[in-house]
């Protein structure tokens, strides 16, 4: 056994030095859900949305491909990385929020501290008005919810997924 330990401390050693794997790109992340008493308005939560990739419209889409634009976006950043070993050591995180109404907010929190490079995304809320909810909680299946957006290399996307049903 003690001839093994000096090989198990080399191992640690070159494990600590070892640099960090390349992170996979972020891929955007989107879902749906109805919201108020009567399902009158879509809900619509995008994350992890990464530096320089840009939203550019959440939508409501018809069975005849009318589309619905939502109105109310809320943005959220926030910054993180990969935790330390630990829980007892501290550190603080800044988060921005803003709305497309123009109201922004700041926040501080604190945790645990975050080591090698920081990872920034976004995230947004949408509120998408429903015309007629009964005519729309009937026909649902054939809704949808569109999510257009320019990557990081300035490519059009378009994130699809089935309009929300009760």
């Amino acid at each position: 056994m003690r001839a093994l330990l000096p090989l198990l401390t080399l191992g640690l050693l070159l494990a600590a030095c070892t640099p960090e794997a390349p992170r996979r790109p972020l891929q955007v992340v989107a879902s749906a859900a109805l919201s108020g008493p009567e399902a009158e308005m879509v809900r619509v939560h995008v994350s992890q949305i990464p530096p320089g990739a840009v939203i550019e419209s959440v939508a409501l889409v018809g069975p005849d491909g009318a589309r619905i634009e939502a109105d109310d976006w809320r943005r959220a950043s926030s910054e993180s990385g990969p935790r330390l070993e630990g829980d007892s050591v501290l550190g603080i995180g800044v988060v921005a929020s803003g709305s497309s109404s123009g109201l922004a907010r700041a926040s501080v929190g604190s945790g645990g501290i975050r080591s090698g490079n920081a990872l920034s995304t976004q995230q947004i809320t949408a509120q998408i008005p429903v015309p007629d909810p009964a005519t729309y909680l009937e026909q649902a299946r054939d809704w949808r919810v569109e999510v257009r957006y320019r990557d990081v290399a300035g490519s059009a996307r378009v994130l699809t997924l089935p309009a929300p049903r009760r």
